[in-house]
């Protein structure tokens, strides 16, 4: 059984059914999950698997490879965008910063769903303010730091390499990130555009290899090794 998901899904998401009562055999024996995070959560939630293995995730690997470590000043920022008003006010967020302390980074605005030409009729960008024209993880890897208000994309971010700076938008960024983030090396949450500009101001010499690790209670650390692992030893 295999179930493929991105994002952070609630109670009230039309997609999952709380309240259903299911049969044990329904759950598979051997649960692979990205980190000891979800190995806790589900133990907490009582799930009727025999065992649990974080492993972690296929696609970081070959991303963090790709990245080239911090020296000197932050050049580039990429920017994970929400959906509806969020979206707008951490592009209001990004505009503050990019047209005053922040005019020598360049911002990567990464879309999620809304329309651009509804965002551009909305607000005029600077031009050191850009639309990516890849995907969120090439914007992630090609940029110096990743800023989102709670995109899970931090989350990835982090074990990339990236420095990931939180926006914390009428507090969204602690209610949704607050448990799995707060406290972690490289990451920032800033509720104003002097907060970011002190913490770009020190960022420098940034070790990927120290922010990957950290970050193993969320997404353990050389995939394919605990793949083997799993695989040697269980199958």
């Amino acid at each position: 059984v295999v179930e493929v998901q991105h994002g952070l899904i609630g109670s009230s998401h039309f997609s999952y059914t709380y309240n259903a009562d299911f049969d044990n055999i329904q759950f598979p024996d051997d649960f692979l999950v990205f980190g000891n995070n979800d190995v806790q959560s589900l133990k907490r939630m009582r799930f009727p698997v025999t065992n649990i293995f974080p492993i972690g995730k296929s696609v970081i690997l070959p991303l963090y490879n790709r990245v080239s470590a911090i020296t000197g000043r932050v050049r580039s920022v990429s920017v994970a965008l929400q959906d509806g008003e969020f979206s707008f006010q951490l592009l209001r967020f990004v505009i503050c910063c990019a047209s005053t302390w922040g005019k020598s980074i360049r911002w990567v605005i990464q879309n999620r769903r809304m329309s651009r030409s509804e965002i551009e009729r909305a607000m005029q960008f600077p031009e050191n303010v850009i639309w990516s024209e890849t995907d969120m993880y090439e914007c992630i890897v090609n940029c110096d730091a990743h800023l989102t208000i709670y995109s899970t994309t931090s989350i990835e971010a982090l074990s990339i390499g990236r420095v990931v700076l939180l926006y914390n938008y009428d507090q969204l960024s602690d209610y949704h990130l607050g448990k799995s983030l707060m406290g972690q090396k490289g990451v920032y949450f800033v509720n104003e555009s002097e907060d970011l500009r002190l913490v770009l101001q020190q960022l420098n010499d940034i070790d990927k290899e120290e922010l990957a690790i950290s970050n193993q209670n969320n997404i353990a650390f050389d995939y394919h090794d605990h793949l083997k692992k799993y695989l040697n030893e269980y199958l």
